[in-house]
């Protein structure tokens, strides 16, 4: 979760943290009104974690890449790589989402990473 130029913008992350603990939720939300962030640890395990996940990931997307070939469906990746030191705006959101818009257009069968974006103020979402 991020506030950037007063929107707050809400990842799948944020999504099934709130569902495995509404008050990381809250936290979350405090923390980006006060500006103190909660206190990570980078230790060994730490990285030990995100490196299975990022396994688990690549390993999911190639089951499925597999399952939906032997269907004779196609996958498109629109994971957005992007440089972790380099701050995060909200055109990042809009590039993702006009990547999805131009993928569902397209009639692609399965969108993996897709990013869904709505304008602040938007009356007609």
């Amino acid at each position: 979760m991020q506030r950037i130029d007063g929107v707050t913008t809400i990842s799948p992350t944020d999504l099934a943290n709130h569902l495995a603990c509404e008050h990381l939720t809250w936290l979350t939300l405090k923390s980006l009104e006060t500006g103190i962030a909660p206190r990570k640890l980078d230790d060994d395990l730490h990285e030990v974690l995100q490196h299975y996940g990022e396994e688990h990931v690549a390993k999911y997307l190639a089951a499925l890449r597999a399952e939906l070939e032997a269907l004779k469906l196609t996958v498109v990746n629109l994971k957005v790589p992007r440089d972790k030191d380099s701050a995060y705006t909200l055109d990042d959101p809009k590039k993702g989402m006009a990547a999805t818009v131009t993928a569902m257009k397209s009639g692609r069968d399965a969108l993996y990473q897709p990013t869904f974006y709505i304008e602040p103020g938007c009356r007609h979402c």
